[in-house]
C-alpha cells in the first residue's frame, strides 16, 4: 500500500473520531469527562484537516456538490420552518444557514467561507516565513476575539461563522501538510503544550483573566489562538503513529463527516423532544447519524454530478 493511502486512512480516521465528537458534544455538552481534551476538539481537528487539504485554487466543481448538498438539507428545513411558522431571521438565507436546525449550524457557513478565503491564506504562506506567517493568523484571530468581546454586536452567528476563529487551526493544519507531522511534533510540542495548560485552567479553573479567557469570545476547546496548537499536535501525532496504518472498511464512515455533519444538525432539532431515555437517545443518535448520513450521501452522488 503506498504512502498516500496510508495517509489518507489515518485523515478518514481522524475525521471519524471528530464527527463521533460533534455528536457527542451536541448530546453532553464539552467539558463533561475532560472532554477539552478529546472528544470536544471535534471542530478544531476539522478545521486542522480543512487546512492540511488547502489548496491554492478553489476546486468549484466540490464546492458546488458541497453546497447543492447543503440546499436539499436546506429545503427541508425551510419547509419545518414554514409549518412551524419560525420567525424569519438571517438563517432564512441559503448561504449556508438552516431556518430550522439544531446546534452546529454555523458549521456549514464557516465550512463555505474557508473554502472561498483558502487560496489567500495560501498565498499568504507562499510568501511568509512560517513565523510571521503563523504570528499574523494569531493576531488576526485574537483581534477578532477582542473586538467581539469587547462590543458583542456582530450576533452570535456571525461570530461562529467567521473564519477568523480558526485562522490559526487552518494554517497549522497547512504547515503540517507542508513540512510533515514528524517535523510539527519536533517543532511544536512546547507550544501543544501551553495549549494544554490554557485548556486546562479555561474551562477547569476558577481563574478569570480579561482577554485571555474570554466570556464570549473563543469559548473554550481551540476556538482561539491560545488552544490552537492543541488540536493541531493530536492531529500531527495521529497522523505519524498511524502512518503505517492499513485501511479497513469501517473508515468509509469518515469520508460521510460532511452529510452527517448536515444531517445530526435536523436530528438535534427534532428528536431530543421525542426521545427521553437517554441510554437510548445516544444509542440511536449514533446509529440514525450515521445511516441518515450515509443515506444522504448516497442521494447526493446520484442526483448530484
Amino acid at each position: 500500500m503506498s504512502r498516500l493511502q496510508h495517509r489518507i486512512a489515518s485523515l478518514d480516521l481522524l475525521k471519524l473520531f471528530a464527527i463521533c465528537g460533534v455528536l457527542i458534544i451536541h448530546m453532553i455538552g464539552k467539558t463533561t469527562y475532560g472532554g477539552v481534551f478529546w472528544y470536544a476538539q471535534a471542530v478544531p481537528i476539522f478545521m486542522v484537516l480543512m487546512g492540511y487539504n488547502c489548496r491554492e485554487t478553489i476546486n468549484w466543481h466540490s464546492l458546488g456538490k458541497s453546497y447543492l448538498s447543503y440546499f436539499m438539507l436546506y429545503i427541508v428545513s425551510l419547509i419545518i420552518a414554514i409549518i412551524l411558522h419560525k420567525p424569519f431571521s438571517i438563517h432564512y438565507l441559503p448561504i449556508g444557514l438552516l431556518p430550522f436546525a439544531g446546534p452546529g449550524t454555523y458549521w456549514i457557513l464557516l465550512y463555505f467561507l474557508f473554502v472561498l478565503v483558502s487560496p489567500l491564506i495560501y498565498r499568504m504562506k507562499e510568501r511568509m516565513s512560517i513565523g510571521i506567517f503563523l504570528s499574523l493568523l494569531f493576531v488576526l484571530g485574537y483581534m477578532f476575539d477582542v473586538i467581539y468581546e469587547a462590543s458583542n454586536s456582530c450576533g452570535k452567528t456571525i461570530y461562529s461563522s467567521c473564519p477568523l476563529r480558526y485562522a490559526l487551526c487552518f494554517g497549522l493544519g497547512m504547515i503540517i501538510k507542508e513540512k510533515s507531522p514528524f517535523w510539527f511534533i519536533k517543532r511544536m510540542w512546547w507550544f501543544a503544550v501551553l495549549s494544554a495548560i490554557y485548556l486546562y485552567l479555561r474551562n477547569y479553573s476558577s481563574l478569570d483573566i480579561p482577554y485571555l479567557f474570554f466570556e464570549n469570545a473563543g469559548w473554550s476547546t481551540g476556538e482561539n489562538g491560545f488552544a490552537a496548537f492543541y488540536p493541531a499536535m493530536l492531529v500531527a501525532l495521529s497522523m505519524y503513529l498511524l502512518k503505517n496504518m492499513q485501511y479497513s472498511k469501517i473508515l468509509f464512515l469518515g469520508r460521510l463527516t460532511y452529510h452527517v455533519f448536515l444531517f445530526q444538525i435536523l436530528w438535534f432539532a427534532i428528536f431530543p423532544h421525542f426521545i427521553t431515555n437517554k441510554d437510548a437517545f445516544t444509542i440511536l443518535t449514533f446509529v440514525c447519524c450515521f445511516l441518515g448520513g450515509y443515506v444522504f450521501s448516497q442521494l447526493s452522488n446520484r442526483f448530484i454530478k
